[in-house]
């Protein structure tokens, strides 16, 4: 009996601890799922905005080079596309200049 008793008073005493614990996951599980979502709405506007830069280059060079042109309508971009955007993006600004002068 004492330790039927004594297991009892131990999962009392455990309670609030397992409570707090739940708490604070659901509150880190509620960030996260925050975080998830602004770092998807970015994801979606970088794709909007290559697809208006690609567009743009498009425009002003009447066409865009092979290995960028599955990106216009791409669903996915992958680190080596963001450092090719890096440079098309220079490129496109070099080529509005060009056309500015």
């Amino acid at each position: 009996m004492d330790t039927t008793n004594a297991l009892q008073q131990e999962i009392v005493r455990l309670q609030p601890e397992l409570e707090s614990s739940n708490a604070r996951f659901e509150s880190s599980n509620a960030q996260l799922e925050a975080s998830n979502a602004r770092l998807e709405a970015s994801n979606a506007q970088l794709k909007l905005e290559m697809r208006g830069v690609f567009n743009i280059l498009k425009n002003i060079m009447g066409n865009v080079p092979s290995e960028f042109a599955h990106m216009i309508n791409s669903e996915t971009l992958t680190d080596c596309d963001k450092d090719k955007q890096h440079d098309l993006d220079a490129q496109v600004e070099a080529e509005k200049s060009k056309k500015v002068e």
